[in-house]
Parts: structure tokens; sequence; C-alpha cells
């Protein structure tokens, strides 16, 4: 008996070193194989919102073109993409100003590599024509929809005291995105604080647009944010997926029409609905990146200065803080990264 357990114990630990020298020869193969393509394995996260370079960029194969093995993940917002950011589920994700911020507050090590969109001009007061409100002073009393810790809350705030009214003044109504539409068609409220697509949305169903970020003296962006260990060990990966958006940007500027089908397809949106969302923004090249000057700068000499991105978002970090919606204030300039900008800003 002891003869047999001793066979069959060496048969188990045979059949476990064959195994692990199985699984050492397939690891091998797979990195012999990305080394011999020049390809590199990139795992996106994304969320429907104005990002038209992503879009174009699937719709084209751009990354494909520059090498990159995509694999895309879809999320409803930015915070779920947080967990996927520590598992190393994704490597690159978009995302808005708010959750970007949360990310930096909590210490997730991630950086902003770029910005996708400039949505000052996508984002603002849209209301029913039956309300009453022609300007912005008109909202005193009236019910407006806002997205509670978003930019539309802070962007609505400012502009709040542009004209010497307060919150109190008016009823909000904290409404998740996927039900402002219904509410709007309904009358359950005058207005809504809304980004893009959703205010092209809303201006279908019959709303008109009072105010936007832009006109309060409010920025707003779409960023672009990666996991640094990630961005130390594969800068080629991380200059090609930005080189296939910068790609996609120059689409964007010289044929309109295909843009316009990547926004609708990625979207579902209509033919007018996407082409407001493409007049609302601006996709900003590297080379306005970089430009120390540029609203949304990524150069360090604007960064210092809090000028460029750090204002918009150290602006916004403040207003989180003060109510509550972040732990801590974080270090923005820390957390934002232009060395790639620089590098493909030519």
């Amino acid at each position: 008996m002891k003869t047999i357990r001793k066979k069959f114990h060496i048969g188990i630990i045979l059949l476990l070193v064959l195994g692990l020298l199985a699984g050492c020869g397939s690891n091998e193969e797979a990195s012999s194989n990305e080394k011999s393509d020049g390809s590199h394995a990139v795992k996106i996260g994304w969320q429907p919102s104005v990002e038209t370079q992503f879009y174009i960029a699937q719709n084209e194969k751009l990354f494909e073109k520059n090498s990159i093995r995509p694999a895309y993940t879809k999320f409803t917002a930015g915070p779920p993409m947080f967990a996927a950011f520590n598992s190393g589920s994704i490597d690159v994700a978009y995302m808005g100003n708010p959750p970007a911020i949360i990310a930096m507050a909590e210490n997730l090590p991630v950086s902003v590599i770029a910005v996708e969109v400039d949505s000052s001009n996508g984002e603002g007061l849209v209301v029913n024509e039956k309300s009453g409100i022609n300007k912005l002073e008109d909202i005193k009393g009236k019910k407006i929809s806002v997205l509670r810790g978003s930019s539309a809350e802070y962007a609505m705030m400012q502009a709040l005291k542009k004209v010497g009214l307060t919150e109190k003044d008016l009823t909000i109504i904290n409404l998740d995105i996927t039900t402002i539409i219904p509410a709007f068609e309904k009358g359950d409220v005058d207005g809504v604080w809304v980004w893009d697509p959703w205010v092209s949305k809303l201006v279908t169903a019959g709303g008109k647009v009072i105010v936007r970020d832009a006109d309060v003296g409010v920025g707003a962006s779409g960023v672009w944010m990666a996991r640094n260990e990630w961005v130390e060990k594969n800068p080629e990966a991380v200059e090609a997926f930005l080189k296939s958006l910068a790609d996609a940007n120059k689409i964007i500027g010289e044929d309109k029409e295909k843009s316009e089908k990547a926004l609708q397809g990625a979207l579902a949106l209509e033919k007018q609905e996407a082409e407001s969302v493409l007049s609302n923004s601006e996709y900003p090249t590297y080379k306005e990146l970089w430009d120390p000057r540029y609203k949304l700068s990524m150069n360090p000499d604007a960064l210092k200065k809090n000028e460029g991105l750090a204002k918009v978002l150290n602006d916004l970090a403040d207003f989180l803080d003060e109510n509550g919606k972040i732990t801590q204030k974080p270090n923005i300039e820390e957390h934002i990264n232009g060395s790639f900008v620089e590098k493909l800003q030519n």
C-alpha cells in the first residue's frame, strides 16, 4: 500500500511540474509573439460621453494601425473604473473631471496623460420653453435638476454667484442622468444643468440653452487617465495609444461627416444632435496642450502657476472638498503627466 501511495504522489508531482513547465512555455511564447510583431496589448476603459477621438480611433482601426491590440471595457461612470485600475483590469480610461479628481484624492496610482476634449461649451443650462426662463436670473423660484457632485453642479453654483443668487433661491432636484429627459418632458423640472450629449438631446426634446459653462468662466474637460505602473513599464504603448487619438483628431478637423457618424453610432444620437455635440466641443491638439498659455495646458510651467489644466481641476477640487465630496484636496500637479504630450506635440 505504501508503494502504491508513493507512486501516486510521485505521479501527481510529475503532473504538476509538467503543468508548470507547459505554463511557462505558453507565457514565453505569448511574450515572444508580442515582441515579434511589435504590437502592444492595451486595456481601455470608456463610458458614453463626447470622446469623439476615441470613437473614430475605434471605427477607423487607428489603434491597430499604430500597433495596438485594444481590449475595450465599457463603464456607466467614472468611479467604477477605480476598482478596475486597482486590479489592473484596465490600463487607461476616459473620464470627466469630477471622477478624475476623486481618483486623485483617493491616492489611486493614476495620472492624466492627455485631455481629449474641452467641453466648456457642451455643458450648461437647458430649460423648457414653457418654464418662463429666458435668462439666468429667471431661475429664481424654479425647479432645476443637476447631478450633485458633478462639474455641472459646480458650474451652476458659480453661475448663481454671478447673478446674486444662492441655491436657496430655487429648488434643486438631484436626478440621475438617465431620468432627466423623462422628467424634463413631463415638466417635473423647469430646467437641467447638464453636459453633452444630454444638452443636445434635451434641445431635441424641446429645450433651449440659456447659458453654458464657458459663459460663466468655468472650464470643463474630459481626460485620459492611465495607471502609473503601466505607463512606466510600457512607454511605447502609451505613445502609440496617444498617437492613435491624435490621428483621430486630424479626422475631426478634416471630415465632419465621418466624425458625426462616429458620435451617432456610439451615443445613439440623431444627426442634428451629433452636429450639435461636435460644434459644442473642442478637441485640442498636443501642440495646444503643451502651450503654457492654453486654457487646458499640461505644460509644467503652467501647472506650477496653477494655470491651464491645473486651474480647471483645482477650482473643481476646491468645490468638491468644501462640499464633502472628497476626503482630502489632492495635489493635482502630481497627477498630470505631460511628457507624452510633449513628445507628440509635433
